[in-house]
């Protein structure tokens, strides 16, 4: 089944490239992942109903930015997180929207289409495979009831889709799937309302200093330093640490990203032969233009931090056998829709990438984890378990675990002053540990190369904080 719906996107693709090719207007590929009219707006709870308002929502209507896509505070932000207002106190009223005596209700968002070649139904299929199966755990007594809305890759979008399960559908919490832009503009509307919000580590920028945010993996910028440390001492790739480039979408939300792996091959005596951005809806032009410049540069390292669909068509340009390593942080370039997509459409150009990632690939998942893919089976009809599958598990696993250490008393509150002091180990997940004066609670990745002939990342190391 998951082959099939990449075989249609790989196919979704190619046809895309062409309709470029031949003078569609720019912007047209962000649509390549909407092959489906079905599943791509999976809004609604697990059991297919809204929960019951147990209250108002502190402070929800109270954003004063709607419509509107969050500036940039300025500045790189520190690698190990900036100083966090104070949580809330837990004492006074307390705010359990979303909260019964036998269920929590969460909302996630992430870009289904606009972003990335996803199969349409995988976010459908994996986001309440924890919550569901035999095995799923109460959470002092209650049962955990999921929202989730396709922000298509937009600001706006992710921050009307985030109020309108927040303030319409009651969501205790808010979870970002990915999306920089996406992730920013919710958090900070999470924090109008004082609305816990979590997400896996992207920009530090206007997030830090959330005291309702909590970065469950490693973000961007903390990812600089072990990128170079990966460039220096991997055997593959360390005599090429004078050929390295960076490439990374026009946003101020990749600045301190961008800073971060600067000031550390600075560090290293090491500059970059080419420092590029690309628009955030490119055409056929700027691709074709920046894969000569790549070549042009004889970059033979390349740190990618743009959407995934954008990666997938820069590789689709590169001419002759110009090969570079590809290289990065994150989240989405790691999975293997992208992967499969990407390697039919560039004859391989993907292969051998080295990308960190906050989970590991398929082929350690049993090892780590092995109640995932019995689950995943038992939950979806015997369907066979993706990768997009193990991120949504393991970020029921963080929250299960932060739930429990919230206490039976729960409250929007409760939750950010227990979970700023609490530390937190999925197994899936690197461990996370924050502080009141820091939310970035990111400590290890995963390292995943691309093997094209299998159609997959493999997981060449787990659990790593340092090279």
């Amino acid at each position: 089944m998951i082959a099939d719906r990449i075989r249609v996107l790989a196919l979704g693709l190619v046809l895309t490239l062409v309709a470029l090719a031949c003078g569609q207007k720019p912007g047209v590929h962000e649509q390549l992942a909407d092959t489906s009219t079905a599943g791509n707006q999976t809004t609604g709870t697990v059991d297919g109903t809204t929960p019951t308002d147990t209250g108002p929502a502190t402070g929800a209507t109270g954003d004063t930015g709607a419509g509107t896509t969050p500036t940039d505070t300025g500045g790189s932000a520190p690698s190990a997180g900036g100083n966090v207002p104070a949580a809330p106190a837990d004492a006074g009223p307390q705010d359990r929207t979303g909260v019964t005596g036998n269920s929590i209700t969460i909302g996630i968002h992430a870009p289904v289409t606009g972003a990335a070649p996803f199969p349409a139904q995988a976010f459908a299929l994996g986001r309440e495979v924890y919550w569901k199966w035999t095995g799923a755990p109460k959470i002092h007594g209650r049962s955990v009831k999921v929202l989730f809305e396709d922000d298509q890759y937009s600001p706006v979008t992710a921050r009307d889709r985030c109020r309108k399960m927040a303030e319409q559908q009651k969501a205790f919490l808010l979870i970002g799937g990915g999306g920089t832009d996406q992730i920013q503009a919710c958090a900070q509307y999470a924090a109008s309302g004082g609305i816990p919000y979590l997400s896996p580590g992207v920009t530090q920028i206007g997030v830090d200093n959330l005291p309702n945010y909590f970065a469950i993996s490693m973000t961007y910028a903390q990812q600089g330093e072990l990128l170079w440390q990966l460039i220096s001492k991997d055997a593959r790739l360390k005599g090429l640490a004078n050929k390295v480039a960076m490439v990374r979408t026009d946003t101020p939300n990749f600045d301190d990203a961008h800073d971060a792996f600067l000031s550390a091959a600075n560090k290293r005596g090491k500059s970059l032969v080419l420092d590029r951005t690309l628009p955030k809806n490119p055409s056929q032009t700027d691709y074709q233009t920046l894969a000569g410049q790549l070549d042009g540069a004889d970059a033979q390292i390349v740190h990618i931090l743009t959407a995934p669909t954008h990666y997938v068509l820069l590789t689709a340009r590169l001419a002759g056998d110009y090969r570079p390593w590809w290289i990065g942080g994150g989240i989405t370039h790691g999975l293997n829709a992208v992967l499969e997509t990407g390697c039919t459409t560039s004859n391989g150009a993907m292969d051998k990438a080295l990308f960190f990632s906050p989970f590991p690939g398929l082929d350690k998942i049993d090892s780590v984890d092995p109640n995932y893919r019995k689950a995943y089976r038992e939950v979806n009809g015997g369907a066979e378990p993706d990768d997009i599958g193990i991120v949504l598990w393991g970020l029921a696993k963080t929250l299960h675990q932060m739930f429990q250490n919230t206490g039976p008393s729960l409250s929007r509150q409760n939750f950010i002053a227990k979970t700023q002091t609490g530390s937190f180990q999925s197994k899936v997940f690197p461990p996370q540990k924050y502080s009141p004066q820091n939310h970035l609670g990111g400590t290890q990745v995963h390292l995943l190369k691309a093997n094209c002939a299998a159609g997959q990342y493999r997981t060449e190391k787990m659990f790593v904080s340092g090279f």
